[in-house]
């Protein structure tokens, strides 16, 4: 049989003894200091898509806000009004399929064209050239117009569409470039020259 014996009078008084000593030790602090980061629990924003898919180098798009134009203009019905871009002060997509938009840029005119004959693969023209071409009156000044068909390569990433035709017309006015740009199938293009043209000698600003 085990028998447990209580303990010696001589261990209680140790023990009674440690246990005042720690007491002794416990006491309040009155310093004060300001909270820093590590005091504090981090904020976890939501990740975006390209995050949580992990899209290396995914951009977010910026769209300008949507406001009122600062330009009038005549258009038909079959051009439907879209919101404005960064790039676009003037939006329209086509009914029957295609684009139209106007564009305030930097630049100077021959450049411009040049450029989008070489979205088509075409070569370049020279000032003579372009100066006996067709024109138009943008926004008050004489503006040049232009077209092209074929395989066309926007840039900026996308892909070439094939079998494509641009109507374009640029102005330099006030020191900025005007540009208008129809993009779409080339009868589909040609069937809205009329309406093109009539739309750029529309234009004027509010």
């Amino acid at each position: 049989m085990i028998i447990l014996k209580p303990l010696s009078i001589t261990l209680i008084g140790v023990i009674g003894l440690f246990l005042v000593s720690c007491q002794d030790q416990v006491g309040t602090s009155s310093e004060t200091r300001e909270l820093t980061t590590l005091d504090t629990r981090p904020v976890l924003l939501a990740p975006t898509s390209a995050q949580r898919f992990d899209v290396p180098g995914s951009a977010t798009s910026v769209e300008a806000p949507e406001e009122k134009s600062s330009f009038t203009y005549t258009a038909p019905q079959n051009w439907i009004p879209q919101k404005g871009t960064m790039f676009r002060v003037v939006n329209f997509k086509l009914q029957e399929g295609g684009e139209i938009y106007v564009s305030q840029v930097g630049g100077d005119v021959l450049g411009n064209i040049n450029r989008w004959y070489k979205q088509f693969g075409g070569t370049p023209v020279t000032q003579e050239e372009i100066e006996m071409g067709a024109r138009l009156t943008i926004l008050g000044v004489n503006g040049y117009y232009m077209e092209a068909s074929g395989a066309y390569n926007p840039g900026m990433g996308k892909s070439v569409a094939e079998d494509k035709m641009v109507l374009g017309a640029v102005a330099q006015v006030d020191g900025q470039l005007v540009t208008i740009k129809l993009v779409a199938e080339p009868n589909i293009a040609l069937a809205n020259k009329s309406a093109f043209m009539t739309f750029c000698e529309s234009l004027a600003k509010n």
